[in-house]
């Protein structure tokens, strides 16, 4: 964003901010898993846990991803098995996307879609 102030173009720089917890619907093969995501952003770096709200289920770390514009990338892993989660934050804060299993460690595929929590706008 540029805005003027008294005839002087002054950079204003806005991004998306993920850091919290939020509640998305992980979708396999027409089954939606809720899964709760902690997350840190620091610049457009991400990383947190996911804590699968089945239980005896397994705790995922997330060991990377980005926020760049509206874009929203997550990697994690539990063990061996790496996933990336790929998506949209949409203007209202809510986000968005697909997921899949990083080969070699999988084959699975499916969509996400968050039910709780927003990204927030920083300026």
């Amino acid at each position: 964003l540029d805005r003027v102030a008294n005839g002087q173009n002054i950079q204003v720089c806005a991004s998306w901010d993920v850091s919290g917890t939020f509640v998305v619907n992980v979708r396999y093969e027409g089954v939606d898993y809720p899964e709760t995501l902690i997350l840190t952003q620091s610049g457009t770096a991400i990383t947190g846990v996911s804590l699968d709200t089945i239980p005896s289920a397994s705790l995922f770390t997330i060991t990377g991803g980005s926020v760049i514009g509206n874009a929203i990338n997550i990697v994690a892993n539990q063990g061996a098995l790496v996933i990336n989660m790929t998506g949209t934050i949409a203007p209202d804060g809510s986000m968005s996307g697909t997921w899949g299993d990083v080969p070699p460690t999988g084959t699975r595929t499916g969509t996400w879609v968050s039910t709780s929590g927003n990204a927030t706008w920083a300026y």
